[in-house]
């Protein structure tokens, strides 16, 4: 964890994770006047990690750390939602859904046993005006949930974080043109966080904290048109500006963009198909994904500048029955960073960097019977 050229620091962890989850749900025809669904869903996870941090002395490896836990989690949660029309073109929608997650951590290292219940109610409620038969919009507003939870037995971290959850509120439309050769769809929406969850990792250890209060506003696009016989163009950007609030009550790093948030993003394509007479269809397509600049950390010093990344694929169906596929993704090998720590957050003599998946090609076949 050095990276240095004579490895010194270096770290192992073993992780076994069993789970088990059932979910049923019931709902009604869809073309009565009034239309629900209730489910309710399960999981019970059961999960074991040990690290070894140790130093590589060349002819002998001394441990400095070893936390060793284990958990379990079990989750239920009952949810339903019931949409109906107010008028002929305005529809109503509400949803409700409660989460109760019991967790219990044991480090085995240092015989603490840790446990606590994490639960909310999540509202949700929405208005769909339909102008035309080519064109609605609709409004929402929701909170979400994700439960808290305990880190790894260390003094590294706090022993326990919150849940988080939010508040959504959006703003959107939804337009078909041209007889459905083009659609139009946008958004616009603000998310209040509290207790969001940033992660982390110092020392060989992974842990989790909270950040007080998050805002986030953001923007979307999206077009998608088909200007001739077998050929569909589509794409879409979006805007976001994620600000803490208060990250601890101190004032540290208020102000600070949200940790791994892009700026903006942007993906566009374009897809031919072309019949070859037959059964035979040949398809190309290439897609452009970009993103930009995001900030690593709640200091907002380390920087993953924007980054660009084409995708083609050329395809030749058989029917229904065969498909062959020549593809490369990231075609031009652009090179960024997928993860980052760094050293102000890990305690080590070096940043920890890791890249992403260079320039990858191949074929896929494919066969349905």
């Amino acid at each position: 964890m050095d990276w240095l050229a004579t490895p010194i620091l270096a770290a192992q962890q073993d992780l076994d994770v069993e789970a088990w989850s059932q979910e049923f749900r019931l709902t009604s025809p869809s073309n009565q006047a009034v239309r629900w669904m209730l489910g309710t869903y399960f999981i019970d996870t059961k999960r074991y990690v040990n690290t070894v941090v140790y130093v590589d002395l060349d002819t002998s490896l001394l441990e400095v750390a070893n936390p060793v836990d284990k958990s379990r989690n079990k989750a239920a949660a009952g949810f339903g939602q019931v949409s109906f029309n107010l008028t002929d073109a305005l529809e109503a929608t509400l949803a409700l859904r409660y989460d109760r997650d019991k967790r219990k951590q044991t480090s085995l290292t240092m015989g603490i046993v840790s446990e606590d219940t994490f639960s909310a109610w999540q509202p949700k409620v929405s208005l769909a005006y339909k102008w035309t038969e080519d064109a609605m919009t609709y409004v929402t507003a929701g909170r979400g949930f994700r439960s808290g939870g305990f880190n790894q037995g260390t003094v590294t971290f706090p022993p326990q974080y919150a849940a988080e959850t939010n508040w959504n509120y959006e703003f959107g439309f939804k337009t078909s043109w041209l007889d459905n050769l083009l659609q139009v769809n946008g958004a616009a929406f603000w998310m209040e966080f509290k207790n969001q969850h940033v992660f982390l990792f110092d020392t060989g250890i992974q842990g989790i904290v909270n950040i007080n209060k998050t805002r986030i506003k953001g923007v979307e696009l999206e077009v998608r048109a088909r200007p001739a016989r077998g050929l569909d163009i589509f794409g879409s950007i979006g805007l976001l500006d994620a600000k803490i609030r208060d990250f601890n009550g101190t004032g540290l790093y208020d102000g600070s963009q949200s940790p791994l948030t892009n700026e903006w993003s942007a993906n566009f394509g374009i897809q031919y198909a072309h019949d070859l007479g037959g059964d035979y269809t040949l398809i190309g397509r290439v897609d452009y994904a970009t993103k930009g600049d995001l900030f690593w950390h709640v200091d907002n010093i380390d920087k993953q500048s924007a980054h660009h990344i084409v995708d083609a694929r050329l395809t030749l169906e058989v029917g229904e029955i065969w498909k062959l596929t020549a593809f490369a993704k990231n075609l031009f090998n652009e090179k960024y960073t997928e993860e980052f720590f760094s050293t102000d957050f890990t305690g080590l003599v070096a940043d920890i960097r890791w890249p992403n998946t260079p320039r990858r090609y191949g074929i896929e076949a494919t066969y349905r019977f």
